[in-house]
């Protein structure tokens, strides 16, 4: 399969995961397969205000397995100090941002945001 191939049967599955929750497991697996990891996060959600925000989905996996632990934990401990979730506000809708560790931004001379 193709490189082009496996983002299409990823594009798929996600449509159909975004009608069932029962459908996610396979798109986990496809997602991971096609960005060469083991796990991955995919969350929906209104940053503003930046201290009430929606979150409308939040899925993280490892594997194929969905990991609800990992979920409550960020949630709970970790998502106030994320320096991505500042950055995410006011992009416009369907922008795609890369999303590299800030370390890696800094070391390769990147203006941080």
């Amino acid at each position: 399969m193709t490189t082009q191939d496996a983002f299409e049967r990823t594009l798929v599955l996600l449509y159909e995961a975004a009608l069932t929750d029962g459908k996610w497991v396979s798109a986990a697996a496809s997602i991971n397969e096609v960005i060469g990891t083991n796990g991955h996060s995919l969350s929906y959600a209104n940053p503003s205000p930046p201290d009430n925000p929606e979150i409308y989905l939040s899925r993280f996996f490892v594997g194929r397995e969905r990991r609800a632990d990992h979920e409550e934990l960020y949630f709970r401990d970790y998502y106030w100090r994320d320096e991505a979730i500042p950055r995410l506000h006011g992009l416009r809708d369907g922008e795609l941002v890369p999303s590299l560790p800030t370390r890696a931004r800094h070391e390769s001379g990147r203006r941080l945001e």
